[in-house]
């Protein structure tokens, strides 16, 4: 009797710890990861350098620029600010939206 209730023990402490993990998808943090948008003409790269700062890479018509912002990320809500101007998006799996002045841009995840 006493085995049997230790395996049951056993068994529903192995699952409570299972149920509780993580999912693999889920994240609480932008940094070290890439971005890319791309259309016809236009290139975006996102690169989250850390939990606040990135570096947004535009090429269009074989010239490149670059530039630094900030961000705040609380899962699935980012806003950026970058030259002077915040842009809001949300987070969903490997796909990042943002919106501004009624332009929406999605980025996927490299």
């Amino acid at each position: 009797m006493k085995k049997t209730i230790l395996i049951v023990f056993l068994a529903v402490f192995t699952l409570a710890f299972t149920a509780c993990k993580k999912d693999k998808n889920a994240t609480d943090t932008l940094a070290i990861t890439t971005w890319t948008y791309q259309s016809a003409d236009e290139k975006e790269v996102l690169e989250f350098k850390d939990d606040k700062n990135f570096t947004l890479t535009n090429t269009s018509d074989g010239t490149t620029f670059s530039f630094d912002g900030t961000y705040s990320y609380n899962a699935p809500d980012i806003t950026i600010n970058i030259l002077g101007e915040t842009i809001n998006g949300k987070v969903d799996g490997d796909k990042l939206t943002l919106t501004n002045d009624g332009d929406s841009r999605e980025y996927t995840m490299d």
